[in-house]
């Protein structure tokens, strides 16, 4: 089990190791057969604010997509569902808050599904888009976590990607209740206009290696919110 490079729809560069590393993991994880697909480190733009958001990976499972955010810290993250706290170091005084990564991925799930519902329609294919499911992928090896109260909605590891990607098992998924068996497949006559959208649509475009601001290379991603985004 391996995902190609051919199933590969799309990649954009990857500066931060920790990114790639989660990259790589998914794609060994994912099998080599219809639908999966994979597509890394690209950027869409929400059509109401004009804001270019950059997407980690974007899976075509069995039943739906899957919108991936990627975080790499090592450590201990705890918190609920609204807001987290990072400790880099087990037992150390350093101690750093966010918001919950799901809430921003959910709406870059909607841009994106907004965008395949267009592009499908004008293929000519009837129905609705395939569901876009936002999950976290926290990927650091060894990291520990504490979550309470639907902190850990929406969140996989090293240890559950696989299964959360190939059979939705997750906190939080919406197919938990129903068999494996009895969950609709996504059909062949989407498929094949969905596979040619994410290839080749100027919609999803790669992100770049670097970005720059008035001529200074700005680093990762260090906190980001629906309003804000802020680098190093």
């Amino acid at each position: 089990m391996a995902l190609p490079a051919a199933r590969v729809l799309r990649e954009g560069k990857t500066p931060p190791p920790w990114e790639r590393d989660a990259i790589e993991l998914a794609k060994a994880c994912l099998p080599n057969h219809d639908p999966y697909h994979l597509l890394a480190r690209f950027e869409v733009q929400d059509p109401g604010t004009s804001r270019y958001y950059e997407i980690d990976l974007l899976v075509v499972g069995y039943s739906q997509l899957y919108l991936v955010e990627c975080k790499g810290h090592p450590g201990l993250i705890e918190g609920d569902a609204r807001d987290w706290y990072w400790t880099p170091e087990a037992g150390g005084s350093r101690r750093y808050f966010g918001e919950h990564p799901l809430r921003l991925n959910n709406h870059k799930a909607k841009i994106v599904k907004g965008i395949l519902e267009k592009r499908l329609a004008a293929a000519g294919v009837k129905g609705p888009a395939p569901y876009v499911e936002p999950l976290v992928f926290l990927s650091a090896p060894g990291l520990k976590t504490s979550f309470r109260d639907g902190g850990e909605l929406g969140v996989v590891t090293r240890a559950t990607f696989e299964r959360a990607i190939t059979r939705a098992e997750f906190p939080g998924s919406r197919l938990a209740n129903a068999p494996f068996s009895q969950r609709p497949a996504i059909q062949s006559q989407v498929l094949r206009p969905l596979f040619q959208i994410l290839r080749s649509d100027p919609a999803f475009r790669a992100s770049k290696s670097k970005l720059t601001v008035l001529g200074y290379e700005l680093g990762g991603v260090i906190r980001e919110g629906t309003p804000f985004q802020a680098r190093i």
